[in-house]
């Protein structure tokens, strides 16, 4: 019989995925309704957190062996902790202070504790990991057909069938259409580790699906960072010979250049409308204001040398946004994870949550995972640190976007750099004893 704890550490990956799913089920509610642009509000997100806290709690308790990594790990949240605490005291003081800073503080504490301190030495059979990736493919594919079932006359705006309807509001049942992109994003990685571990032909379907789904969000970030990813990913899988590697690509540039001329050339409408949805080459200098917000969050952090290694607080940030920057609506974040955590807690926050990345890349490079896993992982954390440059993803915090991202690009990659073949030795071992008990 395999021993209790074990059983119960394969369990993690579907808790996680029940935490991340936890958090979308507010947003579900709200937006599969009013079809408006409605994130989760601070009164749901802290529930779900508190659930997600406690559910951590319950299931890590008495399964956690304290060793030098997580000393170590702990001693660096805890300083950091306490270092944007004692600067945010003197603005309370002046009375330019933000309660919400203090708050978001905690909260970075508890997740960066939760999803990844305590997760170093947990060891999970390698197959449980798969479970999440279904998890996300199941809720990926759910989304999908609310995409449809919602916005179908928005899409047939995509093609100039429905020229009333703003095909910019397609997103599902997520807040907004960056936020569903970032999923996919996420649900056609999970879909390459199945492919991998199964072969499953069911998987490339999904794909197609997904990829169809992540066109019609018209995010152009979404769209570029997933098409790097596969990228990378094409050229560095060993299961491909190099020479195919070099046909193939040389046909894809061959059918890209002879596409673009003749779309151009001979299919105007159709170019106007690339340019319109994807391309957007009015805004392409700005960034569709991207420049201006990442501008308002480089020179408050630059006002001072204090701001500047340790930040002045992100919700004291995104209320110098809503006083200098108004685009197309109000802004809530500097569509950027490095500008957004330099705002927040300077260069001090920005190098440490860095760092933790590093670990969690380490430890896939130290593992003895297979080659073709290993190549995907880089491949996914390349792309990913590009899209972070646009997209305020993953900041530690709690919400859906974070939640998720915390979860797919820190928890996961390190549960399965840990869980392979030492805790497959284990459940065998438990195995073969529990055989000779029998006879």
């Amino acid at each position: 019989m395999i021993p209790k704890n074990i059983r119960k550490q394969n369990e993690l990956p579907i808790l996680l995925f029940f935490i991340l799913f936890l958090n979308y089920i507010p947003l579900f509610l709200i937006n599969y309704n009013t079809k408006t642009s409605n994130a989760v509000g601070v009164k749901e997100m802290t529930i779900c957190f508190g659930i997600e806290c406690f559910v951590l709690i319950v299931f890590l308790f008495k399964k956690i062996k304290i060793n030098k990594n997580i000393i170590i790990q702990f001693v660096l949240l805890l300083i950091t902790t306490i270092i944007m605490f004692i600067i945010q005291i003197p603005n309370y003081k002046s009375g330019n202070y933000e309660i919400m800073d203090f708050a978001n503080i905690i909260c970075i504490a508890i997740n960066i504790f939760l999803l990844f301190i305590l997760l170093l030495n947990i060891q999970v059979n390698e197959d449980n990991i798969y479970s999440f990736f279904k998890g996300i493919i199941g809720l990926g594919i759910l989304s999908c057909i609310v995409n449809i079932v919602l916005y179908h006359q928005e899409i047939l705006g995509l093609f100039g069938i429905n020229r009333d309807v703003s095909f910019f509001s397609i997103k599902s049942f997520f807040a907004h259409r960056n936020q569903f992109a970032i999923f996919l994003y996420i649900s056609i990685i999970s879909n390459i580790f199945m492919i991998l571990k199964t072969g499953k032909k069911i998987y490339i379907l999904t794909i197609i699906v997904f990829g169809i789904n992540l066109i019609f969000t018209a995010s152009r970030t979404g769209i570029l960072c997933t098409v790097i990813f596969i990228f990378l990913f094409f050229v560095t899988t060993p299961k491909i010979k190099i020479r195919y590697k070099l046909l193939i690509l040389v046909i894809c540039v061959i059918l890209a250049v002879l596409s673009f001329i003749i779309v151009y050339k001979y299919v105007p409408k159709l170019a106007e409308s690339i340019d319109k949805v994807f391309i957007r080459s009015q805004s392409l200098k700005n960034l569709t204001g991207r420049t201006v917000i990442w501008k308002t969050g480089i020179d408050l952090v630059n006002k001072d040398i204090k701001s500047l290694i340790f930040g002045v607080g992100r919700f004291i940030g995104i209320k110098a946004l809503d006083e200098n920057v108004y685009i197309y609506e109000k802004i809530t974040q500097f569509h950027s994870f490095y500008i957004d955590m330099l705002v927040t807690g300077g260069l001090m926050e920005l190098l440490y949550l860095l760092s933790i990345y590093m670990v969690v890349v380490r430890r896939i490079i130290k593992s003895s995972m297979d080659k073709k896993y290993k190549s995907l992982y880089i491949s996914i954390f390349i792309s990913y640190a590009i899209y972070c440059s646009c997209e305020s993803l993953s900041r530690f915090s709690i919400g859906c976007a974070d939640t998720v991202c915390l979860i797919a690009f820190i928890s996961i990659p390190l549960l399965h750099a840990n869980s392979i073949k030492e805790n497959i030795k284990t459940i065998e071992s438990a195995k073969e004893k529990d055989g000779e008990e029998e006879k």
